[in-house]
């Protein structure tokens, strides 16, 4: 009964006080629950703010500024196809430093062919592991991941084609990425393809 006296009279003080009862909710969401997403509140948000944006970079700055704040990432870049390049160009980047990335990625590069040739994210955590295709280049996809800062790859598919590709870097207070997060990621990234193929 003594370890339970603690526990009740905080639930009891967060009945009164707002500010303790979302603090005291965070700290039991992520500790006892491992964070908690509205999943359906956030994809509808963000659908809404989509069907509000029109052209391929608007969308692109819209993905990129809102699946980080989404998914608590420090920030993210967005890669569309290159027209009449063999590559693909950043349209968007969000929360990271200035140079980060690349102004355009070929398809030779490590991190965008691991992307193109896979369905759903490649994270870093999984390389060496996880299948074939990632165990075959583990070293190389390791420094790309590392050159570029990033924890987090993947590809906007819709109806079969590709139509960008977006890098995630680390979550906010070095948390890791959840199979949660990444359920969350799909269904963002399944109607940004959606409203990107739209554009065409």
């Amino acid at each position: 009964t003594m370890k339970v006296m603690p526990l009740v009279l905080a639930f009891v003080l967060t009945a009164f006080v707002p500010t303790l009862h979302r603090r005291v909710s965070a700290f039991v969401d992520q500790s006892l629950l491992g964070g908690r997403y509205d999943h359906e509140g956030a994809l509808t948000r963000f659908g809404r703010r989509l069907s509000g944006t029109y052209g391929r970079e608007n969308i692109a700055k819209l993905v990129s500024a809102d699946v980080p704040i989404v998914l608590q990432a420090e920030g993210s870049a967005l890669y569309l196809p290159d027209d009449g390049d063999r590559g693909y160009r950043m349209y968007a980047s969000s929360g990271l430093s200035e140079g980060s990335f690349p102004d355009r990625l070929g398809l030779d590069h490590p991190l965008l062919a691991a992307a193109l040739q896979r369905q759903g994210a490649l994270l870093k955590d999984e390389v060496g592991y996880g299948p074939a295709l990632v165990r075959q280049d583990a070293e190389t996809l390791l420094t790309s991941f590392d050159d570029l800062g990033v924890e987090v790859v993947m590809a906007l598919v819709s109806k079969g084609r590709t139509l960008g590709v977006l890098f995630l870097a680390g979550k906010n207070k070095d948390d890791v990425y959840t199979s949660d997060d990444l359920s969350l990621l799909e269904a963002l990234m399944s109607q940004a393809g959606f409203a990107l193929d739209n554009t065409r």
